[in-house]
């Protein structure tokens, strides 16, 4: 599993991204999820997905509107082209959390080029899982 931290500076916003998740990633996600004060309900329903029912090509996002925080999970892919499916849904769902939380329009430029920023500073880990080359794979 490869992890990553990032902050929406102008947002105050933190997300952190746990990508090629397996079942057995469960518990630390989970923990993050608790740690960021995330709903019973949520929890719960997290919970579920990541111990009984998390498979290949599925993800996850949740944030804590009022702490402006994000968990975003992509779990294992069975191709690239559903690494990045995966990646662009939970991106999506980001999005839309930001916008409420702040008020930004949801069809707008604002939130595009915040999508595009989150997307480039996800990109380095992004690589690390749909390329082998030697310069993706040593991404940090």
């Amino acid at each position: 599993m490869i992890r990553d931290e990032i902050i929406i500076e102008r947002y105050d916003w933190h997300v952190y991204v746990y990508m090629a998740a397996a079942k057995d990633d469960a518990q630390e996600i989970l923990a993050k999820l608790d740690e960021i004060g995330i709903r019973a309900s949520e929890y719960m329903r997290a919970e579920r997905h990541l111990q009984k029912a998390f498979r290949d090509d599925t993800g996850m996002t949740y944030s804590n509107l009022d702490t402006r925080t994000s968990v975003m999970v992509i779990g294992r892919s069975t191709t690239e082209e559903e690494t990045v499916n995966t990646f662009s849904h939970e991106l999506r769902h980001l999005g839309d959390d930001l916008a409420e939380a702040c008020g930004i329009p949801h069809h707008g430029e604002e939130i595009a080029y915040i999508t595009g920023d989150v997307a480039c500073a996800l990109a380095g880990s992004l690589l690390r899982i749909v390329c082998d080359c030697p310069k993706c794979s040593n991404h940090e």
